[in-house]
């Protein structure tokens, strides 16, 4: 292992191993890596080169795939979803409970003007915003002609 060049960074957006797979076959086709591995678990991935191989060119790899990679550390990215995730859920919570009052109400006669039109306008905030990754993950595999869980 004397001279070889050993890289290791985060990949982000992946959602199974069939993602994991397909970045760790883009990692393999960069010229002179030896070997590659993506551990979807850890999101992360290892590069072992014979010739330094740039940072520049491991990005394009992972992008082309439809994946994207980050030098921060584990934690500080776990951190990150985390409180975006936390976000969303409130905002859904805080959209949706007074959804449901007003359902409850127009269920037991009381007819509220728009109502269709109101729970289009804020479910959909719910479903888009608050689920916009799954919309970029479809879209993913969508544009990149392959399956995942979405």
């Amino acid at each position: 292992m004397l001279g070889k060049n050993k890289k290791s960074f985060s990949v982000t957006g992946m959602t199974c191993i069939s993602c994991a797979n397909r970045v760790e076959n883009a990692l393999k086709k960069i010229k002179n890596v030896e070997f590659a591995s993506v551990n979807l678990a850890t999101e992360s991935a290892f590069l072992i080169s014979e010739k330094e191989i740039s940072l520049e060119n491991v990005k394009k790899a992972v992008e082309e795939s439809g994946y994207g990679i980050s030098t921060e550390p584990p934690e500080d990215l776990e951190k990150k979803r985390y409180q975006a995730s936390r976000k969303n859920l409130i905002l859904s919570y805080i959209i949706t409970v007074p959804l449901s009052i007003l359902m409850i109400f127009n269920m037991l006669a009381y007819s509220i003007p728009y109502f269709v039109w109101i729970e289009l306008l804020f479910g959909g905030v719910v479903i888009f915003y608050s689920g916009k990754d799954v919309f970029k993950g479809a879209w993913i595999v969508l544009i990149h002609f392959h399956t995942n869980r979405e």
